[in-house]
């Protein structure tokens, strides 16, 4: 009788883990000579087809083991421990999505109707500059006037001499003195101008020429050579724009300048202006 009452409880234990696990698991087991629902009444188990057998007790002992290893999940059901990945498996291939191209609109290609900007002609490199005319120059260095401008004139004419003997270094400080003792002495400005073209002194040089120029109103020839010794300056320090006003002044001053009306023609031609 006591071991009836052991089984019995044995199979109520089962039936409750099994209840409790159901709701993720599903059944374990198919069940087996369980009571119908309702408030019927439990049959006592009969002595010769009921009873469970020692195998039937063995299995049952095996498998309450195994539900008590498991592992509660967070609700309290029993879950099972997923299966370990086989290292010697191959991986499954990821599927690419096919890409397609997004449809392109095709671009028409238009004419450029805008205008070229005109070529502008190279500007040759300004060479020495040519002596001024003797005459005009021995004219313009006997001037008469009073003792300092006298004094200034008679060091321009040494300045000048040792110019043409290319004493650069005592000709600069020739003519320096003679600004020293006339500041408005254009002819040792002019001849300063010389001096710094001689030497490549571009900006010195533009720059002692347009001042010349200031005092040389009175002296056309001289006026036209120091806008024209400016132009040239101008163009070697790559200044067009200054070197054609120079040039245009330089006509200006005297027309019969033939270098300086065709070195306006040649600045006209490399900045695109109209003559």
């Amino acid at each position: 009788m006591s071991e009836n009452i052991a089984r019995a409880a044995l199979w109520f234990a089962l039936l409750l883990l099994l209840t409790s696990g159901c709701a993720t698991r599903g059944p374990v087991i198919t069940e087996r000579n369980l009571p119908p629902e309702g408030p019927q009444a439990t049959p006592a188990p009969s002595p010769e087809t009921d009873a469970p057998t020692a195998e039937d007790d063995a299995a049952l002992a095996a498998l309450l083991n195994r539900e008590s290893r498991k592992s509660p999940d967070k609700n309290g059901a029993h879950a099972e421990k997923p299966a370990k990945p086989d290292p010697s498996a191959a991986p499954a291939a990821i599927q690419e999505s096919p890409v397609t191209d997004a449809p392109t609109r095709e671009i028409e290609s238009r004419p450029d109707t805008r205008a070229a900007p005109p070529v502008r002609q190279a500007l040759p490199h300004q060479g020495p500059l040519g002596g001024a005319d003797p005459t005009l120059l021995g004219q313009a260095l006997a001037e008469p006037g009073g003792p300092r401008s006298r004094a200034a004139l008679a060091l321009t004419r040494e300045g000048r001499q040792l110019l043409s003997e290319g004493n650069f270094f005592l000709a600069q400080k020739r003519f320096e003195k003679a600004l020293s003792v006339d500041a408005s002495n254009g002819q040792a400005m002019l001849g300063l101008a010389e001096v710094h073209y001689a030497q490549e002194q571009w900006q010195q040089a533009a720059t002692m020429a347009t001042k010349a120029a200031l005092h040389l109103g009175k002296q056309p020839y001289f006026l036209s050579r120091a806008h024209l010794i400016a132009a040239r300056a101008f163009i070697n320090g790559e200044r067009p724009d200054a070197a054609y006003q120079q040039a245009q002044k330089a006509v200006a001053a005297d027309p019969e300048n033939e270098e300086a009306r065709l070195l306006r023609i040649s600045l006209e031609a490399h900045l695109g202006i109209s003559p």
